[in-house]
């Protein structure tokens, strides 16, 4: 009986020592009699044999006197479970305590809640900020002054019309006497305190005075604000001008107007919106359709004689294929739906590319100057959003210039210094920076107009004309490149605009932006292509045949797996389109490498949204932007290839 108990007890002590919560047992002079591994190392400290037979008390004086040392005296005497959450002294960590006392003495078991109790405390604190910034984000929403007032008249906070009904800093206002900003003090301090007592006044009539000069007649309002207990915190108070029924006249004037204009902007807004949803919802297909038209005119451009009369049609083919992809590009980019493709690339290539189409945009009552640096620097900007920033100037100076005048587009190589005249005050660094000016002989711009250019929807147009959001746009990605833009413009004397971008050290990838060199080089390798256009499909494969490719084409995702798992020789490379039927490209493409470890994917777009965006951010993984020309294709293969087979050696 004696052999089963001592078995009985070793099995209850390996069970308690194996605990993840901390236990520890005392007997009934308040010495250690048991610890368990999880409470040697928390709350404790120390091991098992430092702590046997030591008074807990006397061992750590921390705890004697404390609510722990009470929680366990009154366990101890009347036998029951106790349980409760606590701070421990000892690590300062939360624990959740349950002890029972016996007739040898006490058992204690210590749950750690304290990464529980910080999670509550974060999200307490979270919907503490939330809460402010919902009541801040109100009071700013409010045309009319707004003050938080405590008990003893003291301002906490106000809002941006407080700050200009009164004229004082904010700095001023909070911490000051609320009746201190009023003609008659002692009459504010008593409808405080009438407001106070009664919960609410309305319509109390107040003048505030001025910090320069002068008082503003108010109707008042006092509500008290509670707690969430109902206790009394403070007062918030709304002042309302109604200085004269002239000057009441003109604040509502002014008032329907910005309605007026929040309405507009708001209409803009969902215009906008619509648009950007429509380009997003046809970009894929249409870029594929494009696509397929320009790989075809590729081939058949190709294959024309040099002196033939049809190449002045195909070239005319290409050049509105480029357009059309151009557009779509600055369709999601208004949107913001465009997935940037930055690059090193020179502005004065892309400013000849586009002289063409500038000069069927300004017409022939304007004439196009461009003065290109000899040797400019290069930058690195998405192309796309170079082509929309010049467009959009172009159509500003053009609409400047109705009765006809000169457009000039000059490019220079600028070492900005910091504190430099003439330089914009908000320029990222000093450095070394490429100038894009462009210049019209236009209306121009008084100063106050000038200084609100650049804010979405401010346009100086007729209804009809434009969205207030060409310059804006601009801004926008001058600023996403870390650039500078200023302008200078006098009425009757045009305007210029002049853009810093910084310069890149490394040479321009390529001379027109889209466009790759010309791949002489003969490829060998097997190459799968999954793409659902068969158009596009099949340009693509001809691409890469007549250069010596061995290729096979899959309509699907599972067809491509399908033929992976049948294919019995190599396959270098899959040249996949994201969207797919079922299964899109980038789940594919793990499965594939999961057959075929180290398997090459390059995926090709569309635009698939969030998805490519995805890939981009997977760093090593290619993506090429539909359309785009053979010779491009060409190259990326080549590059894709060369760097799997160096990787082998």
């Amino acid at each position: 009986m004696m052999e089963q108990s001592a078995d009985s007890q070793g099995r209850t002590e390996s069970i308690i020592q194996g605990l993840a919560d901390s236990f520890f047992s005392l007997d009934r002079d308040w010495r250690f009699v048991l610890v368990n591994l999880a409470a040697q190392r928390a709350p404790f400290a120390r091991p098992a044999a430092e702590l046997r037979g030591r008074v807990i008390w006397e061992l750590y004086p921390v705890l004697a006197g404390s609510a722990f040392h009470r929680f366990c005296l009154d366990a101890a005497q009347d036998g029951e479970p106790r349980r409760r959450e606590a701070q421990c002294p000892l690590d300062g960590r939360w624990y959740n305590v349950c002890a029972r006392g016996h007739a040898g003495g006490l058992d204690v078991f210590m749950r750690d809640v304290n990464e529980g109790k910080r999670a509550e405390a974060e999200l307490r604190q979270a919907a503490q900020q939330e809460a402010a910034a919902r009541v801040r984000a109100l009071m700013e929403a409010c045309l009319d002054p707004l003050f938080i007032i405590e008990p003893d008249s003291v301002v906490t906070d106000a809002n941006e019309a407080a700050v200009r009904a009164t004229g004082a800093a904010r700095g001023r206002i909070l911490g000051g006497d609320f009746a201190d900003f009023f003609t008659r003090p002692e009459t504010v301090r008593e409808a405080c305190r009438r407001a106070f007592a009664q919960g609410a006044i309305a319509d109390c009539p107040l003048a505030v005075k001025r910090c320069g000069g002068g008082f503003m007649d108010v109707l008042c309002n006092f509500s008290v604000y509670r707690d969430a207990g109902g206790k009394v915190l403070g007062l918030l108070a709304a002042a309302r001008d109604v200085t004269a029924q002239r000057q009441a006249e003109a604040a509502l004037s002014q008032q329907i107007r910005e309605k007026a204009t929040l309405s507009e902007e708001l209409r803009q807004t969902q215009k906008l919106e619509a648009v950007g949803l429509l380009a997003g919802g046809i970009a894929h297909d249409f870029n594929n359709l494009v696509a397929a038209i320009a790989g075809n005119n590729y081939f058949l451009l190709e294959d024309l004689p040099k002196g033939s009369p049809m190449r002045v049609y195909s070239e005319e083919i290409g050049r509105s294929t480029d357009l059309a992809a151009s557009l779509t590009r600055q369709l999601l980019a208004i949107s913001r739906k465009q997935v940037l493709q930055p690059r090193v690339l020179d502005i004065n290539s892309v400013l000849i590319s586009m002289s063409k189409m500038l000069m069927r945009l300004m017409g022939h009552h304007i004439k196009i100057e461009m003065k290109p640096h000899a040797s400019l620097w290069p930058v690195k900007i998405d192309s796309g959003q170079l082509e929309q920033i010049i467009m959009n100037l172009a159509i500003n100076a053009r609409d400047a210039m109705p009765k006809g005048g000169v457009l000039a587009l000059s490019t220079a190589n600028r070492i900005l210094k910091r504190g430099r005249e003439g330089e914009p005050a908000d320029a990222p660094e000093p450095g070394c920076y490429v100038c894009l000016e462009v210049r019209d002989t236009g209306v121009g711009m008084e100063e106050t107009t000038r200084r609100h250019i650049f804010e979405p929807f401010f346009t100086t147009k007729e209804a009809g004309r434009g969205t207030g959001l060409g310059l804006a746009v601009v801004h926008r990605i001058v600023k996403q490149c870390r650039g500078g833009i200023t302008v200078e413009s006098r009425p009757g004397r045009g305007s210029a605009f002049r853009i810093l971008f910084p310069s890149e050290k490394r040479g321009a990838e390529v001379l027109l932006p889209g466009d790759a060199a010309k791949s002489g080089h003969a490829g060998h390798g097997a190459i799968l292509v999954v793409e659902d256009n068969e158009a596009f499909s099949r340009i693509v494969k001809l691409a890469l045949s007549k250069h010596g490719y061995n290729v096979s084409s899959s309509s699907d995702a599972e067809e491509a797996l399908a033929y992976c798992l049948k294919a019995k020789g190599p396959i270098d490379l899959v040249l996949t389109d994201i969207v797919l039927p079922g299964m899109d490209g980038i789940e594919l493409a793990k499965r594939l490498k999961e057959q075929r470890p180290g398997l090459r994917v390059i995926y090709m777009s569309g635009y698939a949204g969030e998805a490519t965006a995805k890939v981009r951010g997977a760093g090593e993984a290619v993506v090429l932007e539909k359309p785009f020309s053979p010779d491009k294709l060409l190259g990326n293969v080549r590059r894709v290839l060369e760097k799997s087979q160096g990787e082998m050696f």
